[in-house]
């Protein structure tokens, strides 16, 4: 969303676990909005999100599920109001550099995975002058990032609401995610490095 909103001051676009659409402020929202409030503002206006106006979106799969639940569930019902979606669209075709997605196949937070073909599929189409790359780890949860971190805290009591959720992968598959993904970014940026001082830039 960064890269997107801010091009002139974001050359390469490295997206852990990403969403191709303005969320709302989901379980970590302010109390005053609740859960389908906002959570990103520009110049003090808040974007419109998912949620907002779609005639579909309903949080009964993680408000109904079995514990340990998944916020995934819920984000999918979204999909059934496709003018929900456009009006919430990150438009990622506006980014002015590389972009490299990192999603996990298992993710329990939204469809991380889903969301990187959208972007992946938006930016091909909209003839993105700069390489895309697209790392997928199909037993992956939310949580991949960095390695060497411990990784057996998959579900959790969410630190606002309290109830019990799981950011999806398992403790194996989340660690090898990391790891490998960790030295895609850093083989990444440094193919992204060459080219910019064979471009000049």
């Amino acid at each position: 969303m960064l890269g997107a909103t801010f091009a002139e001051k974001v050359s390469a676009v490295i997206a852990y676990v990403p969403s191709a659409f303005d969320h709302g402020g989901q379980a970590a929202c302010d109390p005053e909005f609740g859960r389908d409030g906002p959570a990103w503002l520009l110049d003090g206006r808040p974007l419109v999100h998912i949620w907002d106006d779609n005639k579909y979106a309903s949080w009964a799969p993680y408000d109904e599920g079995e514990p340990p639940r998944r916020n995934s569930l819920a984000m999918m019902t979204a999909f059934a109001d496709p003018q929900a979606l456009k009006r919430a669209r990150i438009p990622v075709e506006r980014i002015a550099g590389p972009v490299m997605l990192i999603s996990g196949g298992d993710d329990g937070a939204w469809p991380s995975d889903l969301y990187s073909l959208i972007v992946q599929s938006s930016l091909h189409a909209a003839g993105h002058p700069y390489p895309v790359q697209w790392e997928n780890y199909p037993k992956g949860g939310h949580s991949i990032l960095f390695p060497y971190v411990p990784t057996t805290l998959i579900a959790y009591p969410h630190p606002v609401t309290g109830v019990l959720t799981t950011m999806g992968g398992d403790a194996t598959s989340n660690a090898e995610a990391n790891e490998h993904s960790w030295s895609m970014v850093l083989d990444w940026l440094s193919s992204m490095t060459q080219c910019d001082r064979v471009d000049g830039r």
